[in-house]
């Protein structure tokens, strides 16, 4: 008999993408500790009749309490400003749906998704972002036999630390608390894929083959470099998988459409102020898509400049005269059909276009809202859809285009339309242009042909091979370099870039436990490499590994059972259809992204950067920070509107007096507190000692220290850290104070790092104001 989480494992094969991440992935679901072979009652938990592994991860992250305490922590304005602003518990909801979305269209792994999704921003500090510059200042303070401390706060990094080290275990951890190896007490065991995700959701703390990230300060980039090397030695890689990407915009997406909105509901920021932003944005996209003669190149489509995209005059004319439409007519929208094209037809498009000025001006803003929500389409592929997919797809684009006309003030009584109507354009433009443009750029990686195909021939194709395809034993892997590989020489590291089948390397196994071993063997390797391993003697070695020349998957249909096949095309001219369970597909050999650095660069062909080295390999426009190129990302012009909304955020809502002032008092605050607990450890609550921890950087620590961490951590809650071992923090001429001491600075950081806006506040008042606020029994561990 099949139990629930089997049958969940047995769907996810037939449903999701060739490209998702299974929940019974060998590698990407190892947990920190797995189950010993001949465990019989699961003592890590891990096991479950009706979940599945990703399943579990997001029940122990939404039951821990890090999670919990995301309720009072700061998104934009503290906590105590008003009930309506968002948290960063309200945040992390907020990214899961729209992760889910995305990966739901994408068909990948919703419950590997949400689980990301929930856990990403647990190693949050308070106060924000602030904290996190409060913290990094202090660390580059202490006194000079801590100036070498290698360690670099980033939120991302210290989310992985919480479900790895700091959390205090979960439910049905039934790990043995005197075998220190176990890690009974110790995170939340989650697994690999989860973890990744949560460390990759933003670059901060990457260091990547070319740059540091670093807010480009210098000082960072030796305990950056650590930390990306500890990172790797996990098995947890930059940009991730396609989970983890998605995770990764959808909080980009999140943060700016929710801090839009807290912006407006705070008086801060006002409608105007995005009008001004998206009036020159238009204009400027009107002039990069369209030159002068642009409109009249083509006779049936208007063409993009620069670009082989095409969009039918004939569809954009019905939609550009509905805009005209009054109420009763929009009544009857259903009644209009798409004009076939014909010479009358254009010719009178073309009239209108050359003598009437405000069709043209709706006109091409209709084709721009098109371009943005991806729906750029020839006359050939509207002709074959059916009259509702015409209809739906007309309603799309005009429903945008009418509000973006009342947005630009360009309707005839110039009034801005609501506020919810402004963050409802600019969510559901930026969420439909993610989905397609991610959509498209992962077929098109995986064959240039993508969108040449007739549907309707493939489906019959489909309906031909598949009993040939279920007879098919061989299971198949595929590696795909979306940019090239680096390759490393005496000089300096080269990136090669690759086209063609060259970047798509295919292996055959002769069943699924080969695919398996195979995937534990050499999966970590070529990942952490980022492609260039594919390229050793070990795989070229490899037997059963060719090229590729395309694969073809039909992502949707109204027939789900087609989308169960895929096809791989040989360099030989040969094809195979093959089951979806039988295949595994993987993204690898991207590039970096460099915005330019001031200053000295190897890599700059002058050698000195100046944020406009265009010639450089890695230069990119299109980020603010050193980055590295993903699948699942915003087209350009829309990643551009993103800067700009982003840079609004900052201008208006960031740089305001309101928020200055909680920044300043968040930051004074975790100063003072950071110095007291440093130069008085014992104000810290006693329970904080039982998560005082050796790092692996600092390992040669004293004998009273090790004796303590290597108790159990039931027997640490219920006792006070001894006074020899705090001793050990303030003898300067032991030999094992560097290591001592880092234990504690970490340690610090960790309760600080922990604490809420309201805690935080209290835990200041308690300790600076002796007797104005009541101690309360501290609820941070729960063994005792």
């Amino acid at each position: 008999m099949c139990i629930y989480s089997k049958f969940w494992l047995q769907w996810e094969k037939k449903n999701l993408s060739p490209y998702a991440i299974f929940s019974d992935h060998p590698w990407y679901t190892q947990r920190g500790k797995n189950n010993p072979s001949d465990a019989a009652l699961d003592p890590q938990g891990s096991r479950s009749r009706y979940r599945t592994a990703f399943e579990l991860d997001k029940d122990r992250i939404t039951n821990s309490q890090a999670f919990r305490r995301l309720e009072y922590k700061t998104q934009v304005f503290v906590t105590h400003e008003g009930d309506n602003y968002r948290t960063r518990l309200t945040h992390s909801l907020e990214v899961s749906e729209i992760a889910r979305h995305i990966a739901r269209a994408l068909r990948l792994n919703e419950q590997l998704v949400e689980s990301i999704a929930l856990g990403h921003d647990l190693g949050h500090a308070p106060y924000g972002h602030v904290a996190e510059t409060a913290i990094n200042s202090w660390i580059k303070s202490l006194e000079p036999q801590l100036s070498n401390v290698n360690y670099y706060f980033c939120h991302n990094r210290h989310s992985v630390e919480n479900v790895e080290h700091l959390e205090p275990g979960y439910d049905w951890d039934n790990r043995d608390p005197k075998d220190a190896d176990m890690g009974f007490g110790q995170g939340l065991n989650l697994t690999r894929a989860v973890r990744e995700g949560i460390l990759v959701h933003c670059s901060m703390g990457y260091r990547g083959p070319i740059h540091y990230n670093a807010s480009f300060s210098r000082e960072f980039e030796d305990p950056i470099r650590k930390l990306s090397e500890s990172n790797r030695s996990k098995g947890l890689f930059f940009p991730g998988s396609l989970e983890a990407q998605v995770v990764r915009i959808a909080d980009d997406l999140a943060q700016r459409i929710h801090d839009l909105e807290d912006g407006f509901r705070s008086n801060i920021l006002k409608k105007e102020h995005i009008r001004d932003k998206l009036i020159p944005f238009f204009e400027s996209l009107q002039g990069e898509m369209f030159g002068p003669n642009q409109l009249y190149s083509d006779k049936r489509h208007l063409k993009v400049k620069g670009q082989r995209t095409l969009i039918s005059k004939v569809f954009l004319n019905d939609i550009v005269v509905m805009l005209d439409f009054t109420a009763e007519q929009e009544d009857r929208q259903e009644k209009v059909i798409y004009q076939k094209v014909s010479n009358d037809v254009l010719d009178k498009i073309d009239k209108r276009l050359r003598k009437d000025r405000k069709y043209k001006e709706n006109f091409l803003l209709t084709a721009q809202v098109a371009f943005l929500l991806h729906l750029w389409r020839k006359d050939q592929y509207i002709d074959k859809l059916y009259p509702e997919e015409q209809k739906n797809m007309r309603a799309r684009i005009l429903k945008y285009t009418k509000l973006l006309i009342s947005i630009l003030g360009k309707n005839e009584d110039k009034t801005l339309p609501p506020t919810y109507h402004i963050i409802a354009f600019l969510r559901g433009i930026m969420l439909a242009n993610v989905i397609e443009h991610s959509f498209w750029s992962i077929h098109k990686t995986l064959d240039p042909n993508f969108g040449n195909y007739d549907e309707s021939k493939i489906l019959e194709e489909i309906g031909r091979s598949k009993p040939q395809a279920h007879k098919e034993e061989k299971y198949f892997m595929v590696f795909n370099l979306v940019n090239g590989y680096y390759k490393e020489n005496k000089k300096k590291i080269q990136f090669n870039k690759v086209s063609g089948n060259q970047g798509r390397y295919c292996f055959t196994f002769e069943n699924r436990e080969m695919m398996e071993a195979f995937t534990i063997k050499y999966l970590e390797k070529i990942l952490s490499s980022n492609g260039s391993f594919l390229e050793s003697d070990k795989i070229k070695g490899y037997s059963s590994v060719c090229k590729l020349a395309g694969i073809y998957w039909l992502n949707k249909s109204e027939k789900p059972d087609a989308t169960e096949y895929v096809k791989l095309f040989f360099p030989d001219q040969t094809d195979i259809w093959v089951p979806i369970y039988k295949l595994r597909i993987y993204f690898t050999g991207y590039k970096d992204r460099c915005p330019g650095i001031n200053g000295d660069c190897e890599y700059s062909p002058d050698k000195i950067c100046s944020h406009s080295s265009r010639d450089c390999t890695f230069y990119s426009s299109s980020t603010n920070y050193p980055d590295i190129n993903r699948m699942v990302d915003f087209q350009e012009k829309v990643e551009k509107l993103d800067h700009i909304l982003k840079k609004l955020i900052t201008e208006r809502i960031h740089n305001s007096s309101r928020v200055a002032r909680m920044n300043y008092m968040g930051k004074k605050i975790i100063l003072e507190l950071l110095d007291i607990f440093k130069n008085n450890p014992r104000t810290m609550h006693d329970r904080v000692w039982s998560r005082l921890r050796i790092y692996p950087d600092n390992i040669n620590v004293s004998a009273s220290l090790s004796d303590w961490v290597n108790k159990p951590i039931f027997e640490k809650e219920k006792e006070m850290l001894p006074k020899k071992v705090l001793e050990r923090f303030k003898d300067t001429k032991n030999a094992t104070f560097q290591a001592d001491r880092y234990s504690l600075i970490r340690t610090i950081i960790n309760h600080i790092a922990g604490m809420t806006d309201r805690f935080i506040a209290n835990e200041y008042n308690r300790v600076t104001q002796c007797g104005r606020e009541v101690e309360r029994q501290d609820e941070t561990y729960f063994f005792s």
